[in-house]
């Protein structure tokens, strides 16, 4: 197996130079919004504002608005997202803005009011989507014969990737980083290596792709937090 991309651990110490933060809200709509809808935040921070933030569409994703919104401080958010025009509000969703820079990912399943929506709504298909399966994190050994017919459910659900429990840790993170099993059994990620080799394979003959997370080794490095974060250069992720 090869590691094709690495992303790296946000610095959780950011701050903008004001001593603020910026934290940008990204927001996946149901398919039942209507068209050029404009959606709003409001939440319980002035930042936000008395009538919340406007939200802008991500160019070229019809369900995709996001907004960033400059805090003065850290703390506890509480907010909802809504369409203008109507009464129709998200759920209340909770977040602790922590750092400069933090993004927050959320999703309306539906939209809740009592103003119909009996209006064209975006098309359903678009070949940007990515949809995926992501099963128990835990593993067993009853998930390797289980592992096709589940695959087989996802791509009924018009999936296109499946996330597999990964026994891969970071092993070392500098000079190089290095990916190993984890020398410890815990009662966490424990899918042995034959058995992601294995249901890799099963995904990829399916047409699935796969999404591997490794975890890190605290056991062998204890200082892996402070390491991650320092281990972004360009050149660090060329290796």
């Amino acid at each position: 197996m090869a590691v094709t991309r690495w992303r790296s651990r946000p610095d959780t110490t950011a701050r903008a130079p004001d001593g603020g933060l910026d934290v940008t809200f990204r927001l996946s709509l149901p398919p039942s919004t209507p068209g050029e809808s404009t959606i709003r935040i409001t939440g319980d921070r002035p930042a936000i504002g008395t009538s919340g933030t406007v939200m802008a569409p991500v160019e070229g994703n019809p369900w995709l608005y996001e907004a960033t919104v400059h805090f003065g401080h850290d703390g506890p958010l509480n907010y909802r997202y809504s369409i203008d025009g109507t009464d129709l509000t998200s759920k209340e969703f909770s977040v602790t803005t922590d750092y400069d820079g933090q993004e927050v990912d959320e999703w309306v399943a539906l939209w809740t009011g009592t103003d119909s929506l009996d209006q064209p709504t975006i098309p359903v298909a678009r070949d940007e989507w990515m949809s995926g399966v992501y099963p128990p994190d835990f593993w067993q050994p009853s998930f390797r014969p289980e592992s096709g017919s589940v695959f087989a459910a996802a791509l009924d659900d018009n999936a296109n990737w499946v996330a597999i429990s990964s026994v891969w840790s970071f092993g070392r993170i500098r000079p190089d980083p290095v990916i190993e099993s984890r020398p410890l059994l815990t009662w966490t990620v424990l899918t042995p290596i034959d058995d992601i080799r294995d249901q890799a394979r099963l995904a990829h003959d399916l047409g699935l792709k796969v999404f591997l997370a490794p975890q890190q080794n605290p056991e062998v490095q204890t200082d892996w937090r402070e390491e991650t974060s320092r281990a972004g250069t360009p050149e660090w992720w060329d290796r």
